[in-house]
């Protein structure tokens, strides 16, 4: 028997984030997760849409605001008690470097660094006052061998 658990995952709607939410579903199937998607989340062919143990949050990981306004809405509904907040979420440009614009290199690090740490300031000090919690990130292979028009994607998420 597993304990119930409390899940924020960060980019859930990512192919790796909905195969991670089957597969942690199979595990920890009486546990509450929180998904927190930047575009409407959509399950594919699976039941897990029918599952009470689901709350959708929409949030633009650029706006600082809106990251402090959804993290307070899922510490509120899950009694300040989260136990894993795992980070998938990816801006990714792909063009030439040299064709990057400002504004999306700016992006690319805000989404991929600078909400990863705003969001972990906001869950910490729940999980320190419970003295438990797990953060994990998931980085990616393309900060060890790189990926073609895809170089501050690369950095970034290394």
């Amino acid at each position: 028997m597993t304990t119930k658990k409390n899940f924020l995952i960060i980019g859930a709607n990512s192919f790796l984030g909905l195969n991670l939410i089957i597969n942690l579903d199979k595990k920890f199937s009486d546990s509450n997760f929180y998904l927190l998607t930047r575009k409407d989340f959509k399950f594919s062919s699976n039941n897990l849409e029918n599952s009470n143990n689901y709350s959708y949050f929409n949030c633009d990981l650029i706006e600082k605001d809106q990251i402090s306004e959804t993290i307070n809405k899922i510490l509120k509904k899950s009694n300040n008690k989260i136990d894993y907040v795992i980070f998938l979420a990816i801006s990714k440009t792909t063009v030439p470097f040299e064709k990057i614009s400002l504004e999306e290199i700016e992006d690319d690090v805000e989404v991929n660094i600078l909400s990863t740490l705003n969001i972990i300031k906001k869950i910490l000090p729940s999980m320190i006052n419970n003295n438990s919690g797990h953060l994990i990130n998931i980085s990616s292979g393309t900060g060890i061998v790189g990926l073609g028009n895809a170089s501050i994607y690369s950095m970034s998420k290394s």
